[in-house]
Order: structure tokens, then C-alpha cells, then sequence
């Protein structure tokens, strides 16, 4: 497939520039860019910037509707609703909540892991339950936990991976939260947190954490 007529980034320049992109046909992967090409033997962009597919990785839906709660046919629509907008890639994101209502929101966002129309839903983002109440945020009080590395163990088999993980892992006292969570294959962020700037490098430097909400609220 060859999209022409398309404004295309120019890492040298930095600038964009008006050109052409062909993919494959089989695998879908960029296999030309042509800058300067004014030939229209192929789908016609329009001008338009042509840029990589936005992969959003903390998002909790769209659309009116929330991955905590969703069923199958509002995910199907929230996925035709992220594509719209440019997204081809989301990690759905549930709050806190129960366990087992986790485990089923889990179970269908699996199920949209099938699914190819679109935007694709890769794995899932925990970001809920084992969070600092000091900074829950709108996280609900009742539905908060200290880190369970059981618990855990549970929902990430039901979650799968790739699985990221968003928690105040300075509340992990004993390490094992975080033991678990890296041997099950899950990556961890550190958020919603009241840890001090010693005991975030720590946690860095031992688990290789990213960091959700970086700066809101945190300490």
C-alpha cells in the first residue's frame, strides 16, 4: 500500500515534509519513504501529517464508558473510538476495585486481545488497590490494600501479561510484592505514593520502575 500526498517527519531536518510511504502488503511494515514525491498513484492523504499510531498506555476508556465496568460490546466500541483518534495501541487501565471484579474485567479485556477492529488492546495497567491512601487520589479508601504479593500472584494470572502495575511500592515493605510481580513478568511503576526521593531511587534501582503520576501530589 502506498500513501502519497502526506506530510512525513524527517529525522535530519526535524521538519516535516511532503512526501510518500509504502508498506507491505503482507506484513504491513514501512518498507519506502520518498521525499518530494508528487506522483498520486496511491491513496491520497490529503496533506495531512502521517505519523506513527499513538500507543496510550495509562488510560482508563472513552467513549462514556470505563474499563472497570465495561462489557465486551462497550469495549468493542471504546476500541473503534481510541482508533479514531489516531491511538492503534492501548494498555486499558482499571482502578481500584474488588478482586474478582478486576479478575473480570480482566477476562474480557483478554477477550478484545482478539479482536482487529479498532485499536489494540496489548495488556493490561493495574493501577489500583496497592496505593498510598495519603495520595489515592479518586481512588475510594475502602477499595485500598497494603501490597499482597498473594493476591497479586491471583490477578496476574488472570490478567496476563504484558502486565504493568501501578503501586506505593515503599508500603512493600518486605519486597515481596515486587519479587513476585517481576518473576510473574509483570513491569512495575511506582505511583500514588508518599515515598521519599531515597526510597524511590532505591526502588528504582532494584526493580527498574517507571513512574506514574510523576510529580502530582507526590512528595
Amino acid at each position: 500500500m502506498k500513501l502519497v500526498n502526506a506530510k512525513i517527519f524527517d529525522n535530519e531536518s526535524g521538519e516535516f515534509r511532503m512526501g510518500s510511504v509504502t508498506t507491505d502488503e503482507v506484513t504491513g511494515k514501512i518498507c519506502a519513504v520518498s521525499y518530494g514525491d508528487e506522483s498520486r498513484d496511491g491513496i491520497d492523504i490529503g496533506g495531512r501529517m502521517l505519523i506513527p499510531g499513538l500507543v496510550d498506555a495509562h488510560t482508563h476508556g472513552r467513549n462514556g464508558y470505563d474499563f472497570n465496568k465495561a462489557t465486551m460490546e462497550e469495549m468493542k466500541k471504546m476500541a473503534e473510538g481510541y482508533l479514531k483518534m489516531g491511538v492503534t495501541t492501548v494498555m486499558p487501565t482499571l482502578a481500584s476495585a474488588k478482586p474478582e471484579e478486576l479478575s473480570r474485567s480482566s477476562k474480557i479485556i483478554n477477550e478484545m486481545k482478539l479482536e482487529k477492529k479498532g485499536a489494540r488492546f496489548a495488556g493490561i495497567h493495574l493501577e489500583g488497590r496497592y496505593l498510598n491512601a495519603s495520595k489515592r487520589g479518586a481512588h475510594a479508601v475502602e477499595l485500598l490494600t497494603d501490597p499482597d504479593s498473594t493476591e497479586l500472584e491471583s490477578l496476574i494470572d488472570d490478567m496476563g501479561t504484558p502486565c504493568h502495575i501501578s503501586a506505593a511500592l515503599e508500603l512493600d515493605t518486605d519486597g515481596s510484592f515486587t519479587k513476585l510481580a517481576l518473576e510473574k513478568g509483570a513491569t512495575l511503576g511506582l505511583g500514588h505514593t508518599s515515598a521519599t526521593c531515597r526510597q524511590a531511587l532505591d526502588i528504582y534501582e532494584k526493580a527498574g520502575v517507571s513512574f506514574t503520576h510523576t510529580y502530582n501530589a507526590m512528595t
